[in-house]
């Protein structure tokens, strides 16, 4: 293998396959089928051990079922599984923010930026106003294009990459390797291959 020093673009054409490998197979409504679903996956995402407040740090709180609120005992700050990131004051279900997610991974692994839904698109979709579309896709972007996808990116992407083990992550091997992965899986789920490929 030769030492070859990957550029900016295909640094980021790296991570976009990468994350997109890793969206569940049958897809992200497929995988996380109501609202209930996608709110664990966050709170396993966001909180691997468990509820933290975000302010002292603590994991001495009550929980107001309704409203879906913490209450830190220690501090008295009230905060939600939301706070703090893109998803906090949200209007739209989570799984509605699941399945934008995978849209945009799809489009950005294939390279078709301007396939991007516009925010035009968004608000007449959604019937949102304009501004929240406009912001919306911008957050998106933004999140899913932070290591390992951002807070929403590892919420969609269940699935582990199981790379050969000559081939060495941050290559340019590896990222003719992915590419090679993201031409299957894609010629897959439009039935031209074999799921056993």
């Amino acid at each position: 293998m030769t030492d070859e020093t990957l550029s900016e673009a295909q640094l980021l054409q790296m991570h976009w396959m990468e994350v997109y490998l890793r969206l569940p197979e049958g897809g992200v409504v497929e995988r996380f089928s109501d609202e209930l679903e996608c709110e664990d996956r966050l709170k396993k995402i966001r909180w691997p051990d468990g509820p933290v407040c975000p302010k002292c740090e603590q994991s001495n709180f009550g929980y107001h079922e309704t409203r879906k609120i913490y209450h830190c005992r220690i501090c008295l700050t009230q905060f939600s599984m939301t706070s703090g990131t893109l998803l906090h004051r949200r209007r739209l279900d989570l799984l509605v923010y699941f399945k934008l997610a995978e849209e945009f991974i799809e489009i950005e692994a294939a390279r078709l930026k301007f396939s991007r839904p516009t925010g035009h698109e968004l608000k007449d979709r959604y019937s949102i106003a304009y501004a929240t579309a406009f912001r919306l896709r911008k957050y998106l972007v933004e999140d899913l294009s932070r290591p390992q996808g951002g807070i929403l990116g590892q919420c969609v992407c269940t699935q582990e990459i199981e790379m050969p083990p000559d081939v060495d992550r941050g290559t340019a091997v590896y990222l003719r390797w992915l590419n090679d992965e993201v031409e299957i899986r894609r010629s897959r789920s439009i039935g031209t291959i074999s799921k056993y490929h």
